[in-house]
């Protein structure tokens, strides 16, 4: 994924605002551009910019891809409420894979079954989760810091994400 388009090409002139067509993962990109040091995130008193946080989610997106996450990938988000979980939902997005978000606390059999419906090649999420057969990425791993986080080329996930729910 090369020629990235820039930022501001998914910014609407007339607004300042990232263009409403753009694909979920520039969103991010456009509103870092747009306004890099405002707080995109605030989490138990700590705050990320949209810059930082974009820079981010690049990087995660690049350890995807590196670690088997394709475009078009069903890609199963399982772990408590964390900053790394956006980030991971952004990072999908920008390489064209779908999130499908999945609480952490199913049991084994619970996950495994979703896991079989999704046809999902990937877990992102803690150690601890359940992850039948499928590659888990640990975000509590640390990313290779030899990983470039410039934004990306522009990818459009369809669809967009994939939820179950409690009576799926």
């Amino acid at each position: 994924m090369t020629g990235a388009a820039p930022a501001a090409d998914w910014i609407d002139p007339a607004t300042g605002q990232p263009r409403a067509d753009a694909p979920l993962g520039m969103l991010l990109t456009a509103q870092a551009h747009a306004t890099p040091d405002r707080p995109a995130l605030t989490i138990a008193g700590r705050s990320w910019s949209f810059s930082v946080f974009d820079r981010r989610a690049n990087k995660r997106a690049r350890a995807l891809l590196a670690g088997g996450v394709r475009p078009g990938d069903r890609v199963v988000l399982s772990m408590p409420n964390r900053v790394e979980y956006l980030e991971c939902a952004f990072a999908l997005w920008k390489i064209g894979a779908t999130p499908c978000p999945v609480s952490d606390r199913l049991t084994e059999p619970e996950f495994d079954a979703i896991l079989a419906f999704l046809a999902a090649p990937h877990v992102i999420g803690t150690a601890s989760v359940a992850h039948g057969s499928v590659a888990l990425h640990d975000v509590d791993s640390p990313l290779d810091p030899a990983l470039s986080d410039a934004p990306l080329e522009a990818v459009l996930a369809t669809p967009g994400k994939i939820a179950t729910s409690g009576g799926s």
